[in-house]
């Protein structure tokens, strides 16, 4: 018996543990829209995971909502996304020498990408997060280090270890014989990267 982990693998038939990628996202967009924001983009990972492209969807479903302003071009697809911070800074550099509009809030598929692109922006003075706020996701431990420390979706590894263990001990047993999928919530843990916008509407970038 066995579990995926951190993968939802998705029309395959095994069990599988991962974070709530879609209740996540939701969460995120809704505390950008609380504090005011009403154009939001996302820093899509240009290698994606099947979790990326549950966070890509859900952020898109997330931002038709009413009172949201959608489209295509808010969503910043840094291209290519290598891991690594340098690599997410100068793809954040090649957006902003191509005069990509941001808006004043961004959205990113995970912390590393998060924090790379905020290093571009402030060599380029651009303020974190006086003229644009950022969430990162997986909650890293170097996310509470970054200036200013990112705010971000804390997801809790050590319950869906947990659960990935009871589900395998009770497949072990013969208590289980059937597949399961099991969404773990997360926590959004608010730092000093998100603010309310400085004017609604406003982009960052050339015309």
């Amino acid at each position: 018996p066995f579990v995926i982990v951190d993968n939802a693998l998705e029309r395959l038939p095994f069990s599988t543990v991962t974070m709530d990628n879609a209740g996540s996202v939701f969460e995120a967009v809704e505390y950008l829209r609380s504090l005011g924001h009403r154009k939001i983009g996302f820093l899509y990972n240009s290698i994606p995971s099947s979790n990326d492209n549950a966070r890509r969807d859900a952020f898109e479903a997330a931002m038709h909502q009413p009172g949201l302003s959608y489209s295509d071009d808010l969503i910043c697809r840094v291209f290519p996304v290598t891991p690594g911070l340098n690599a997410a800074c100068e793809d954040m550099n090649r957006l902003l020498d191509a005069g990509r509009k941001l808006p004043p809030a961004l959205f990113a598929d995970n912390d590393v990408i998060a924090i790379g692109a905020m290093r571009a922006m402030q060599e380029r003075g651009i303020r974190v997060p006086q003229d644009i706020s950022m969430i990162g996701f997986d909650g890293l431990p170097f996310s509470a280090m970054s200036e200013p420390t990112l705010t971000t979706v804390d997801v809790p590894c050590a319950d869906i270890g947990r659960w990935a263990v009871n589900i395998i001990h009770q497949q072990m047993r013969g208590r289980i014989r059937t597949t399961c999928s099991i969404h773990v919530s997360t926590q959004l843990h608010i730092r000093k990267s998100t603010a309310a916008p400085r004017s609604s509407g406003e982009v960052w970038g050339k015309e």
